[in-house]
């Protein structure tokens, strides 16, 4: 080879290795840039979050523990250094967020180095805080090259929060008539101590109750009537369907019939089918109970990951086949949305066309009354709200004939 002609070989040797550097291989050389190490002591503070997490406490012991859940939508204050007070509410997850970033303009991050911010927080009407403090004093240090430029000299604790449990109901006369003015109610507790209850003028009575095995009896001598009724305490308070004095109560179906919706597995969301569980169902949707932001749908969950709630707020009617009865034992209701709370259940029962028990359950979006209905031997059950906000569920108990189709 001659040398022009090396030369030359040379010369485009080199212009294709130029031409990779500057087309295919710059992409790898431009690649390799993001896995250099960083000099953290020359990084600039971004935004980093520091939570207070909210759980309910179900079994009251003071500690997050096995059992518990994250507790929706309860407001924290973040009350900064200047007095100024910004709130947050926990999310689906618990976790109640503020930002920490070191000399940010953002009113409502922790932006001070050497400050102490105060998290308080907001106790709910009907609940109390069993675990944690409800008001939390932070001191915030500057810490170069961390993600916000600050950390927390001590990390803000867990809060756990437990509902006040009551156990309320109301006596009724049969066919609007007055109840008899002998008509006597009594509450035995675990404890196995017995009071006797006192009803208001509209026959309401309410008491304070701890977690365990309850029983109520109703009685009138002029009438010659007895009802026993059993109730279990457990993790939220408890309301019952109106009880008709002197009412001859219907034998129990022989099956009992536990839904929770925990069978929907593989998809979020699902119309449950006529014929499910040996019932009819209108309206009534089975979902995960993560799959949304509103608090009640969350904060519905007694059991397992699947709740249900009223399609769109309408109507829901539960049915028998033809031919066939039910009895409806209870269930755990909320409403689904914080600006809801407040709304009215109602209860509607059936036995043909006859309607044999009403009933309205004042619902909240940050915890679950147990509805306790023994209702027995109906044939349709309507669960509606006033306003038409979707109602969520978990834990729907019924009984039913040892001959129903699962």
């Amino acid at each position: 080879m001659s040398l022009s002609s090396e030369m030359s070989h040379l010369l485009s040797k080199s212009l294709s290795t130029l031409i990779l550097l500057t087309t295919g291989m710059h992409g790898l050389i431009t690649e390799a840039i993001p896995y250099r190490e960083n000099d953290l002591n020359r990084l600039l503070p971004g935004r980093l979050n520091i939570s207070v997490y909210i759980f309910n406490d179900r079994n009251r012991n003071g500690i997050y523990d096995l059992g518990d859940l994250p507790m929706t939508g309860v407001v924290t204050e973040l009350i900064k250094p200047n007095g100024m007070i910004v709130e947050a509410a926990s999310n689906r997850t618990g976790y109640t967020n503020y930002k920490m970033a070191l000399g940010s303009d953002k009113p409502r991050d922790i932006n001070q180095s050497g400050e102490v911010y105060t998290f308080k927080v907001l106790i709910p009407p009907g609940w109390q805080i069993t675990a944690g403090k409800s008001v939390q004093k932070i001191r915030f240090i500057d810490k170069v090259g961390s993600p916000g430029g600050l950390i927390a000299e001590k990390a803000p604790n867990w809060v756990g929060l437990a509902p006040t449990l009551s156990l309320s109901g109301q006596m009724v006369g049969l066919n609007n008539s007055s109840i008899p003015r002998d008509v006597l109610v009594t509450a035995t507790g675990p404890n196995g101590k017995t009071r006797t209850l006192r009803l208001d003028k509209e026959g309401s009575f309410s008491l304070s109750v701890e977690p365990g095995d309850w029983s109520i009896v109703c009685s009138s001598a002029s009438l010659n009537w007895r009802l026993e009724r059993p109730v279990k305490v457990s993790t939220a308070p408890i309301e019952l369907v109106p009880i008709y004095v002197g009412q001859k109560q219907l034998p129990m179906q022989t099956k009992p019939l536990l839904e929770n919706f925990d069978w929907i597995k593989h998809s979020k969301l699902e119309k449950i089918r006529n014929g499910h569980n040996g019932l009819n169902w209108d309206y009534l949707l089975a979902m995960d109970h993560q799959i949304s932001s509103g608090p009640g749908y969350i904060n519905v969950l007694n059991s397992g990951h699947g709740v249900a709630y009223s399609s769109s707020g309408h109507p829901v009617t539960i049915t028998a086949p033809k031919g066939r009865v039910f009895d409806f034992v209870g269930g755990y209701f909320t409403v689904a949305w914080g600006k809801a709370n407040g709304e009215i259940l109602e209860l509607v029962a059936f036995r043909g066309d006859e309607i044999v028990a009403e009933h309205e359950l004042k619902l909240s979006h940050l915890g679950a009354t147990w509805l306790d209905a023994d209702l027995r031997g109906i044939d349709k059950l309507i669960l509606s709200t006033r306003h038409y906000w979707q109602f969520a569920a978990d834990d729907l108990k019924f009984r039913v004939s040892e001959f129903s189709d699962e």
